[in-house]
């Protein structure tokens, strides 16, 4: 049987998943009809998708370190905890600056 936590996590993706779906096909589409999009449309669909399935990536590592007991590993509880932070704080400065 898969732990709690583990199903969480994993439900979590799934959540996560249908947007960025979406975004990449409409990107996809948008592509198709006009080949000269802007570089910095590009920029920001990759960097965002970068930075949002990051903390996904951070919270695997945080939950397979835990399982090893987690202390002395590189990615402590404490140090995950300052990275969601610090992701949250830069992905969404840079969502409020696309949207503005």
């Amino acid at each position: 049987m898969v732990p709690l936590k583990w199903q969480l996590h994993f439900l979590g993706w799934v959540a996560l998943l249908p947007p960025f779906i979406f975004l990449w096909t409409a990107y996809a589409t948008a592509l198709a009809e006009n080949p000269s999009v802007q570089w910095w449309i590009t920029v920001i669909i990759v960097v965002k998708t970068l930075l949002f399935l990051s903390f996904g990536f951070v919270q695997t590592l945080e939950l397979r370190f835990s399982e090893f007991g987690g202390e002395g590993l590189w990615l402590s509880e404490t140090t995950a905890k300052l990275v969601h932070i610090g992701l949250s704080l830069v992905a969404k400065t840079l969502l409020g600056w696309i949207v503005a």
